[in-house]
This record gives structure tokens, sequence and C-alpha cells, in this order.
């Protein structure tokens, strides 16, 4: 498989950019286990293709890669001689292969990482931290204009030192304590931007404590939730827990005002507009795959850019960018 330095691949220790991987790390197959890596290999570029769909970031691949890909195809039914939509054989295509009127495959994995510490009340804070949260100093906790008023938190978390201010008219928490420092690296005033492993791998009881906390601080009307985010990685893992959880994920809109960089095979500063609606149902699902339409394909200007080839054991098709790939 030939993938750009910032390609999502879930290992047994995080979700990781392809250049933080090495052949220590076992990467999510899709028989839903680890398999080992044989070798990382740098390589040149001649064939970049970036791909965007409706519920996805869009992502860059390799042609000489390929994607596990369906296509809706018409037919008349032999009993009832009605017309009639169905999927077609599922195919594992390289980019110039594809079209907008392709799907390709949304995994939804079911691992989970053993042996975890957190607690319900871990997740519930990490998704306070993920929409309004930072840490200052590395000792206090501010959460921004939190939904959850002060008695939340306190009936939660009764042993530790809590606070409320009025800033820029807005209400923030404030707590004092060494807040999940065994999940997350401090740095002041720093947004977090990403799922803890020991989360993003848990059990649905934690991952659905995790979601409610996190929806709760972005829900616009019943049923239905916005969340803008800066972090692709954050998005792809979202969209990854609340397709594990409701077997549906979201729409993901992108800013368009990003160029490719000369230097690196990755974008610029994107941003992402999170959408999801508890009652659509509009979803093409087959067993752990639900199948995402292709919105915009096109090769890209990529001289002499540098892709990451990555060999397993047992050479069978793996998780990149939420996608299935090969």
């Amino acid at each position: 498989m030939f993938v750009t330095e910032d390609s999502l691949i879930y290992t047994n220790n995080s979700i990781k950019r392809v250049v933080e991987l090495t052949t220590e790390d076992l990467i999510l197959g899709y028989d839903n286990k680890f398999h080992q890596i044989e070798k990382i290999e740098q390589i040149n570029s001649d064939s970049l293709y970036t791909i965007k769909t409706k519920n996805q970031p869009s992502f860059l691949i390799d042609d000489k890669s390929s994607i596990i890909s369906t296509k809706i195809g018409l037919r008349i039914n032999e009993e009832t001689k009605n017309r009639e939509f169905y999927l077609k054989k599922r195919k594992f295509l390289n980019p110039h292969s594809l079209s907008n009127h392709h799907f390709i495959g949304f995994f939804i994995p079911s691992q989970n990482a053993p042996n975890v510490s957190l607690n319900d009340k871990d997740a519930w804070l990490i998704g306070k931290v993920l929409t309004k949260g930072y840490f200052r100093k590395s000792s206090q906790l501010v959460i921004e204009n939190s939904k959850e008023n002060i008695l939340q938190y306190k009936k939660r978390f009764p042993n530790k030192d809590i606070s409320f201010g009025i800033n820029n008219k807005y209400k923030n928490i404030y707590i004092k304590g060494g807040f999940l420092k065994k999940y997350y690296m401090f740095n002041e005033k720093k947004h977090k931007e990403y799922i803890p492993n020991q989360l993003f791998y848990n059990s649905a009881n934690m991952i659905s404590i995790f979601l409610n906390s996190y929806f709760n601080e972005n829900i616009l009307k019943p049923n239905y939730f916005e969340a803008n985010i800066t972090s692709r990685k954050l998005v792809c893992q979202l969209s990854s827990l609340i397709a594990r959880l409701y077997n549906k994920i979201p729409i993901i809109e992108e800013s368009k005002n990003f160029k490719h960089k000369k230097n690196i095979s990755s974008y610029s500063k994107r941003y992402y507009r999170l959408k999801f609606d508890f009652n659509q149902d509009n979803y093409i699902m087959t067993k752990h795959i639900i199948w995402n339409k292709i919105e915009y394909i096109a090769k890209i200007n990529n001289k002499g850019l540098k892709v990451y080839k990555i060999s397993i054991k047992d050479n069978i098709p793996f998780v990149c960018n939420n996608f299935l790939i090969k």
C-alpha cells in the first residue's frame, strides 16, 4: 500500500499519521485484527489523487494503492418484473478507475483496548475538553462557556477544587488538579485535538458517555448537532466512534480555501464542520462497511513528492483514513 505522510492508520497503540509509524506497530486489518508491519519505505510518487466524500474529510492516495468500492446498479426483478436498485460486486480499484459514481467503503472497527484505566468520569470530561477546554500551566483545566453548570462538575468530582468565573460574558469552569495527565501531554492554552487511545478503543458504554458529553455542548436542536473542528485526526476519530455506536456517520464539510503544499504530501490548514442527525437513515450499509459516495476525485500535480510504501505480514486490506485500502 502506498500512502502519504498525513494518512491516518489505526494501530494497536493509537491512531497515527503514517510518518509516525514504526515496524513495532500493529495495524488494523479488514478482519478486525491487528497485523505486523514488515517494512516501511519512502519512495517517489508520480500519481497522487485527492478524494472527498460527503461523510469524510478529503485525503490523498497514490494510484498504486487500491480502495474498496462499489456502484449502484439497476435491474429487473424476475419475480415482480419491477425495476430495483442493488449494490454491484465490491472491488478494490486504483484511484484512476474511480469516479463520482462510485461508493467507497468506510470501515467500522470493533476493537477494544485491553487493560485500560479510563473510567466514566474521565470519558465525560474528555468530551468537555475536546469541545471547549484547554489546560493552563498543566495544573488547571478551563472549560469555556460549558452548557453543564458547576453543580454537574462538582457532583462528578466532589474532591476537586472547582470554581467558575465570567470572562467575556461567558461563564467558564475552572478545575484545579492534574486531570487527564495520563491521557494528554500538557501545553499551556493548547486545545486538545485528538481522542486518547484509551477511550477510542474502549467499550460501547464508555464511548456512549463520551459522545453524549461531546454532543451536549454542540446540540443545536433536538437530535441534531454541529461541531467546528480544526483537526483532521479528531474528525476521523469522531466519525469512527459515531459509526461504532450508531451505525451511522456524520456529514463532513471542509473549507475550500486550501492549496497543496510543494514540499510535503499534505494539505495546508483546513477547517471542518461536522454535522450529525440522529434521525437520518439514508445510509447504504453492509457488514462492517458504510458506503460513502465520492463527491470529488482528481489527480493532483505532485511532482517530486514522496509516499510511504507499507508492507504487512499477512498482506490483507487495512484501515487508512477510515477506508479499506490495500
